[in-house]
């Protein structure tokens, strides 16, 4: 509540400082509007032009709505100001793998993994990208330590399926059957959680429509 009367009071006395927008754009980031939110950070680095954090949550809100290119230059700019920065690198490095573009992702992510040497993420990408480059060995090894430091997790999830790929290419069959069955146990552990939270809002919607009022239509399951 004292925040947001600060807020409140920072926007009364200077609605175009860039904090505001920067606020502005969080709170929409929240609320999983980022098209607002772009709106708004893009107010902000009008204003304010050397904040790596606006780079980076413009980078994030276009990054989620599958924008890869804006994505990757707003990253390219947030390392711009912050050589050296670790998240920084993390964003740009992987969001070049997701580009296809592996000759700059790769040496970003080692780079990154030099400070982190612990992270799940960055290693899924960065074994992501070896694959791709067809170079299997380490990238089964950087894919196996992802799927080792976040084993019941997303990241786990895909970092399984993707060293599947990788050893049914290099002819490992008992490599190939453990993790895919890794993969597959944890595809179904969400696919429950999913199937438990839709019957959840039928059976909420059968109790609404009970009561005489009228029921809301079930959302579609949500996919990765």
């Amino acid at each position: 509540m004292v925040a947001e009367a600060s807020y409140a009071r920072m926007a009364q006395l200077d609605p175009n400082a860039w904090q505001v927008h920067k606020v502005r754009a969080e709170l929409y980031s929240s609320d999983n509007k980022d098209r607002e939110a772009i709106a708004e950070y893009e107010a902000a680095l009008i204003r304010e032009t050397s904040n790596p954090d606006l780079y980076e949550g413009l980078g994030d809100s276009h990054r989620r709505l599958n924008e890869l290119e804006e994505a990757q230059k707003a990253y390219l700019r947030e390392l711009e100001i912050s050589p050296g920065n670790p998240i920084a690198m993390y964003n740009l490095g992987s969001t070049n793998i997701d580009l296809g573009n592996y000759a700059i992702g790769i040496p970003l992510l080692r780079a990154m993994l030099k400070i982190y040497r612990s992270s799940p993420n960055a290693e899924y990408y960065l074994g992501r990208g070896l694959a791709e480059s067809g170079q299997d060995t380490e990238a089964a090894e950087i894919l196996e330590n992802s799927a080792h430091e976040d084993a019941d997790g997303e990241v786990g999830k895909r970092a399984y399926y993707e060293l599947a790929r990788i050893y049914r290419k290099m002819h490992k069959t008992e490599d190939v059957q453990r993790t895919l069955a890794a993969y597959k146990r944890l595809r179904e552990r969400d696919d429950k959680k999913k199937a438990g939270t839709l019957e959840d809002w039928r059976k909420l919607n059968r109790s609404i429509g009970t009561n005489g009022t009228t029921a809301a239509t079930a959302p579609a399951p949500i996919t990765h």
